[in-house]
């Protein structure tokens, strides 16, 4: 067991490293980070029980190796109700004990092993932690006046709605307040009901975050979408909505 100073240091080291995740090949099986060979990452996803969660760590059971995983920092919430980025403290109530899809860096120096989360599925929550997401970004679009979408609604949750253009699938955030065109200022869960499963809408929108092939295969989601000085408007029900 490594005493507490050691742990410490350690767990320092690993989150230092997130940041080189930012230019490490996911697929890679393993990267040697200094000259004399006495670091390495090595970014692993597999099928795994959880065993236990607190505010700074999870324990897992991977086959019967247990794993403690280092959890702090900033994450992306995706359930079937909510989205939510923020820290890990407020998202590890959505983790269970049980069964889960989890994504780990694994980081090997001078005889010493921290294992890092990345990310995890489980049931229907889904935890990406951000600067992995960034990993995976393929194009950042943004403009200062505002960009057309167009896509037909497949899924909808209590902030955002889930749209599918040719195949892709696009995450639409709507959180804050809206104004209705003929009905006055509303929230989303006001109008929802207005917007259904099947039909079609056109965003008009500032920013898209275009996912890689990898993202997108692994978790279902080729962009987000997100800010608005345009509206949402959907063309089956005529029901449009701008930003207040």
């Amino acid at each position: 067991m490594l005493g507490k100073l050691e742990r410490r240091n350690l767990l320092i080291m690993a989150a230092a490293i997130i940041l080189i995740l930012l230019i490490i090949p996911v697929g890679a099986i393993s990267l040697t980070a200094s000259e004399d060979g006495d670091t390495s990452i090595q970014v692993e996803e597999f099928e795994a029980e959880i065993l236990s969660v607190n505010n700074s760590t999870i324990t897992v059971l991977k086959g019967d190796e247990e794993l403690e995983l280092y959890a702090r920092g900033k994450w992306l919430l995706i359930t079937s109700q909510l989205m939510n980025a923020s820290c890990w403290a407020k998202v590890r109530d959505y983790v269970n004990e049980g069964d889960a899809l989890v994504t780990i860096a694994r980081i090997d120096s001078e005889n010493q092993t921290a294992n890092i989360l990345l990310a995890l599925k489980q049931d229907e929550t889904t935890l990406i932690r951000l600067k992995f997401l960034k990993h995976h970004v393929k194009r950042y679009r943004n403009t200062g006046t505002y960009m057309s979408v167009k896509g037909s609604i497949i899924e909808k949750a209590g902030n955002y709605f889930l749209i599918d253009r040719n195949g892709n699938k696009a995450i639409v955030a709507v959180n804050g307040k809206w104004r209705k065109a003929g009905g006055g200022e509303v929230t989303w869960s006001d109008v929802s009901d207005e917007f259904r499963i099947g039909d079609e809408v056109r965003i008009f929108c500032h920013n898209i975050l275009v996912m890689d092939e990898e993202f997108s295969e692994k978790f279902g989601i080729n962009a987000f979408i997100w800010g608005y000085s345009g509206a949402i408007i959907d063309l089956t029900s005529g029901t449009t909505i701008s930003k207040v």
